[in-house]
């Protein structure tokens, strides 16, 4: 993925998206990724496990994704 879509992906994971979700309901939000690009989104539900994320930090964490944690 590029840095571009990466930072799609990045925003949509801390901005759009209201924690606790499912993988089904974070895929869902901000009318399916509509903002992030399609081999990207192919490669999120490839590699994201069906269950339930507590945060931002838990998606980038399970997709092993370049992030700064919050304090």
């Amino acid at each position: 993925m590029d840095a571009k879509a990466q930072q799609e992906l990045t925003d949509h994971i801390q901005t759009h998206v209201v924690y606790p979700v499912t993988k089904k309901d974070f895929v869902a939000a901000c009318t399916n990724m509509a903002h992030v690009p399609a081999d990207t989104k192919d490669w999120v539900m490839k590699a994201l496990p069906d269950r339930t994320f507590s945060s931002a930090e838990d998606i980038f964490h399970t997709l092993n994704l370049p992030h700064t944690h919050s304090h």
